[in-house]
């Protein structure tokens, strides 16, 4: 697809010259890859300026770009603080601890590698439930334990991703249970970086 400045809206106006950036707000049905390619901008070349920063929710989730280009309406060129060293966290809300196999879902926005991983807890289990990160079939090394010793609702585990964790854009991240118990349930919160 291509860029719509129909929904491309001025949120705060900074000084009409660089390094004061404007933000921009954007809403469209086309990808974060998509929308940090270069010259997908180039619409907006007699409006934005250098440095500007761009809020895109898009199709597969939200990016923040930085305009580093703007020559001509050919030329135009944001790319992505995501990219840069920004970490992105996508959450996934997880069902039926009791059973063993896939319990939760979501979408990798961009590529990059999964380095940690966050479990809070919305329903007691009542037993030590084991959750692992599967992606295309193999377990990303950095298992979380949620367990019966500490499990009231609200309660946070954390894990660190040691290897197998990189994704593409788009791979299907499945949150899976060791089927500990027969009840469970919780949010979790998955770090990847660009």
């Amino acid at each position: 697809m291509a860029l719509t400045t129909a929904t491309t809206t001025l949120l705060s106006v900074g000084a009409p010259a660089t390094p004061n950036p404007r933000l921009w707000g954007y809403s469209t049905g086309d990808t974060i890859a998509v929308v940090s390619a270069a010259n997908y901008w180039a619409g907006m070349h007699n409006k934005m300026q250098v440095n500007d920063i761009i809020f895109a929710q898009c199709l597969n989730g939200m990016v923040v770009l930085s305009v580093s280009a703007l020559a001509a309406a050919t030329s135009t060129v944001a790319t992505s603080l995501n990219g840069n060293g920004a970490p992105i966290w996508v959450q996934a809300n997880c069902t039926d601890y009791g059973t063993a196999g896939a319990v939760g879902y979501v979408l990798a926005p961009v590529a990059g590698t999964i380095v940690s991983w966050r479990h809070i807890t919305t329903t007691v289990v009542d037993a030590d439930v084991i959750l692992n990160i599967d992606l295309a079939g193999t377990n990303a090394t950095g298992s979380i334990t949620v367990a019966v010793s500490d499990t009231a609702v609200g309660i946070t585990d954390a894990a660190t991703v040691t290897a197998g964790g990189v994704v593409t854009a788009g791979l299907l991240i499945k949150i899976e249970s060791d089927g500990g118990g027969t009840v469970g349930a919780g949010t979790v919160f998955v770090q990847i970086q660009p």
